[in-house]
């Protein structure tokens, strides 16, 4: 992003606001949605989190509209970097493109990031 100082002047800004700083908690590389594309019964999201933290998926079409969502606790020991894992029945959405969104929330640090994925029928 660029962000104009006090003279007007342009410069770059990379940092991260603070409730998006990217937590050593978390691994980004490990959020995946497999199958993708879904084409059987069911998907499953999974991100390797390795400290306990209430954690809400929310999954919409390419509108907005929400499919639906959930929130559940990952209770594990701090330092195990155990993944949290979800299955979704592909029964509620039909053939196309979606955005899954997951937040993972911990004591003091927060974590967020969203991923296509696709349904065939």
């Amino acid at each position: 992003t660029y962000r104009h100082d006090s003279h007007g002047y342009g410069k770059q800004d990379n940092s991260e606001p603070a409730a998006n700083k990217r937590s050593d908690r978390v691994d980004p590389s490990t959020f995946i949605i497999y199958p993708n594309p879904a084409g059987g019964s069911s998907f499953t999201v999974r991100l390797l989190i390795s400290a306990p933290a209430r954690v809400k998926v929310t999954l919409v079409d390419l509108e907005g509209e929400k499919v639906t969502a959930l929130e559940r606790s990952h209770n594990w020991f701090s330092g195990s970097a155990v993944p949290f894992e979800q299955e979704f029945s592909t029964a509620r959405f039909a053939g196309g493109v979606y955005i899954c969104r997951i937040e993972a929330i911990g004591d003091g640090w927060n974590w967020s990031g969203s991923k296509k994925f696709a349904v065939i029928r």
